[in-house]
C-alpha cells in the first residue's frame, strides 16, 4: 500500500506537486509576459519574481487570488472580455506584485484574515472573516461568491477551525505523501452555506484555483475533515494538472460533453456527467481507497473510526474508480494524448490496488 501512495503522492508528471506547481508557475509568468508591454504592474510583478529561486516563484503562484487576478487581467487586455475591471488590474497587480517580495509570499493570506492550516501544510489557509477590509480581500470574496448562486462565507467557528486543524493532522498520519501531496494544492478553506439552503457537503469550482468550500456538515469530526480535506484537494490537483497537461482537446467544455451517469446515481439527479468529472471522480476514488485502506491498517483504536466502514467504502471506491476507468476508455476520443496517459496512469494504480481486495462489495 506504501508503494501504490508513493505512485499517486509522486509520480511525475500527474503525482508529484513541486513538477506540477512548476509548471503552474510557468504558465502563470508566460501569462504575465503576454500583458507585460501593456500593463506596467504586470512588467513589475514579472521582473520581481524572475529574481527569485524556483521554490520562491512556486510559493507566488500557488496564490489563489494572484492566480485569479492574472488570469482575468489576461482575458480583459488580450480579449477584451469584462473579467475585471481596468482599475482593478493595476491595484491587485502591484499588490500582487509587492507580497511576492515577501520570504513567505501570501497575497491572500495578507489581504483576509486566515489562519494556517496544521503546520505540516504550510501552503493552506482557513478564510476567518467574511467582510473583508482590504480592497483586494473584497474582490476575491466576490469572485466566489459570483460563481456560486446564493452562497454566503461562514466566520468559522472555534471548534470547526479546531478540527480542520486535526483532520489535516490525521491525514498526515495516515497517509503523509498523499496527504502532503494533495492538500498542498489548497490554498485557501472556506466555510460556508446557501442562503436558499441548497444542501452541499464540499466544493472546489473552476475557476478558484486552490479554494476548498466547506458545509459546516463536512467536518463534523476529525476524520471526517480528514477524509473531506484529502478528498477535495485531489479535485484541486486534478484542475492544476489539467492545466498544465492539457488532458482535453483545445476549446472544451463541460457543457458540451458527453454525459454519462455512474450506476450508482441511476435514477437521481446526479448523474450527467461531463467527461472530466468522471476522470477526476475515478482519480479521487482511486487516492481515497488507499486512504481508506490504510486507516484500517492504522487506526490505533480509535473511537472515531469505524473499521468495518472504512473497509467497505474502500472496496466501494475501488468498484467505482473500476466503473469510470470503463468509462473513460469508452471515450478516448474526446482525450488528448496526456488525457489518455492520465487515465492509464491511474488505471495502472488501480490494477495493483484491486489485488489487495480480501471480499467482495457492490457499487
Amino acid at each position: 500500500m506504501l508503494v501504490l501512495e508513493r505512485n499517486l503522492a509522486e509520480d511525475i508528471p500527474f503525482g508529484c506537486h513541486q513538477h506540477i506547481s512548476k509548471n503552474i508557475s510557468s504558465i502563470y509568468m508566460h501569462l504575465l509576459s503576454l500583458i507585460a508591454n501593456e500593463v506596467p504592474s504586470a512588467r513589475r510583478f514579472l521582473e520581481e519574481v524572475k529574481s527569485n529561486d524556483e521554490e520562491h516563484i512556486r510559493h507566488v503562484f500557488h496564490d489563489s487570488l494572484t492566480r485569479r487576478v492574472i488570469e482575468d487581467s489576461v482575458c480583459r487586455v488580450l480579449r477584451g472580455l469584462g473579467t475585471i475591471e481596468p482599475s482593478m488590474i493595476e491595484e491587485l497587480l502591484s499588490g500582487a506584485s509587492e507580497h511576492s517580495k515577501s520570504p513567505t509570499p501570501n497575497f491572500l493570506a495578507d489581504s483576509v484574515p486566515c489562519t494556517p492550516l496544521h503546520g505540516a501544510f504550510n501552503y493552506a489557509y482557513i478564510w476567518l472573516n467574511n467582510e473583508p477590509n482590504t480592497l483586494s480581500g473584497r474582490w476575491f470574496r466576490d469572485e466566489i461568491v459570483k460563481r456560486m448562486s446564493g452562497f454566503q462565507l461562514d466566520v468559522p467557528t472555534q471548534d470547526q477551525i479546531d478540527t480542520l486543524h486535526a483532520g489535516a493532522a490525521i491525514a498526515e498520519r495516515i497517509t503523509p505523501r498523499l496527504a502532503r501531496s494533495a492538500i498542498s494544492h489548497t490554498c485557501v478553506i472556506v466555510i460556508g452555506s446557501f442562503v436558499n439552503r441548497n444542501q452541499f457537503r464540499s466544493v472546489t469550482v473552476p475557476g478558484l484555483p486552490g479554494v476548498t468550500v466547506l458545509s459546516p456538515t463536512a467536518i463534523k469530526d476529525d476524520y471526517q475533515a480528514a477524509q473531506t480535506l484529502v478528498h477535495e484537494a485531489l479535485h484541486l490537483k486534478f484542475l492544476d494538472v489539467d492545466y498544465f497537461q492539457q488532458l482535453f482537446p483545445v476549446g472544451f467544455r463541460p457543457e458540451l460533453s458527453p454525459k454519462i451517469t455512474p450506476v450508482w446515481h441511476e435514477g437521481t439527479r446526479l448523474g450527467n456527467w461531463p467527461i472530466d468529472r468522471v476522470l477526476t471522480s475515478m482519480h479521487v476514488y482511486v487516492a481515497m481507497a488507499i486512504f481508506l485502506e490504510t486507516t484500517t491498517l492504522n487506526a490505533n483504536n480509535s473511537k472515531l473510526i469505524d473499521l468495518a466502514e472504512c473497509s467497505a467504502r474502500a472496496l466501494e471506491s475501488k468498484h467505482r474508480a473500476s466503473w469510470l476507468l470503463q468509462r473513460a476508455r469508452d471515450h478516448f476520443q474526446h482525450l488528448t494524448g496526456n488525457g489518455r496517459n492520465f487515465v492509464e496512469w491511474v488505471a495502472r494504480i488501480l490494477g495493483h490496488l484491486e489485488k489487495t481486495s480480501t471480499g467482495h462489495g457492490v457499487i
